[in-house]
């Protein structure tokens, strides 16, 4: 065998074993987030995980996933300093890896004593936990449980969104700040991982309400242009000439034609994104049945006035 047939081989190996070390990296993880939803209680979940990072390692000795898994189930463990061993690994291989620069320097907290933020027994900070992921849940159950919103271009509606909205940031930033004043032993990353859908929703909200500001923008444009064309039909009578219908052709109907033109692309843009346009599209519709009754009365009275 020559040594290119011999890398040869010794690259699929590897390929293959970091592969399998991937697949029990993940398994690991998968056992984590099942454990953590029993709270932590599970130990058997919590045997398999680390029999699963312990693989991942043999098969891969360059797996710092598996070494961050490993040190967070040493963490939970309350066993500080194997921890530490695991996370500093894990930078060693990885050092931009933003989730053990965090643990390390939680543990690194842990083993210098540093003096907790609140004067709360660990056994009660538990229960708090608890108490805490519970109430969280049920306020994502009771947000699922509201009627789905939609964008709108009545002001009330926009109104209701920002009440929503603000109720949802205070919420959030009220369990964000419970979270960060928690004294645990433990990190509490499962608490803010519960957080994620209010984030979502807020999102949502914040996309909600810049698309109705959009369509109260359309619908504000609408009606300002079906009201300048009503007051120039209202005042046909007063094209007494030739001259003077050309020139209001020029000032004035080109203008509207080029607004509703600009409009038609608005409601188009809002159409294909998927948004509910149908009341909008009605008054764009009035405005181009005004637009051809204007343009017909115009064309008529410029062949009496030929003839």
């Amino acid at each position: 065998m020559d040594l290119k047939e011999l890398l040869n081989t010794h690259e699929k190996v590897a390929q293959s074993r970091r592969k399998v070390g991937t697949q029990y990296c993940d398994q690991g993880y998968q056992f984590l987030r099942e454990a953590e939803a029993t709270g932590f209680q599970n130990k058997e979940l919590l045997k398999q995980a680390s029999n699963s990072f312990i693989q991942a390692i043999r098969q891969e000795r360059a797996n710092a996933e598996a070494y961050i898994g490993l040190g967070y189930l040493l963490l939970l463990l309350s066993d500080f300093k194997a921890a530490e061993t695991q996370f500093k690994t894990a930078l060693r291989l990885a050092p931009q890896n933003q989730d053990a620069k965090k643990l390390l320097d939680f543990t690194f907290q842990k083993l210098l004593g540093k003096p907790k933020s609140k004067s709360v027994p660990s056994h009660e900070g538990e229960q708090l936990f608890y108490q805490l992921a519970e109430e969280i849940r049920t306020a994502v159950k009771n947000l699922h449980a509201q009627p789905i919103l939609l964008p709108t271009h009545l002001q009330a509606g926009i109104e209701a969104l920002h009440h929503h909205q603000r109720k949802l940031q205070s919420m959030l930033a009220e369990f964000e700040s419970e979270i960060k004043h928690l004294d645990l032993d433990f990190p509490t990353d499962s608490l803010l991982n519960l957080l994620q859908p209010l984030r979502e929703s807020l999102r949502l909200h914040q996309k909600l309400i810049q698309t109705s500001e959009d369509m109260r923008k359309l619908f504000e444009g609408l009606e300002n242009l079906q009201t300048q064309i009503a007051s120039a039909l209202s005042a046909k009578q007063n094209l007494t000439s030739a001259e003077k219908i050309h020139q209001f052709e020029h000032t004035h109907l080109e203008m509207y034609l080029d607004e509703c033109d600009r409009l038609a692309d608005h409601l188009d843009a809002l159409s294909e994104n998927g948004h509910d346009t149908q009341e909008l599209e009605k008054i764009y519709l009035q405005i181009v049945h005004q637009l051809e009754f204007l343009q017909e009365y115009l064309d008529e009275q410029l062949e009496k006035f030929k003839a």
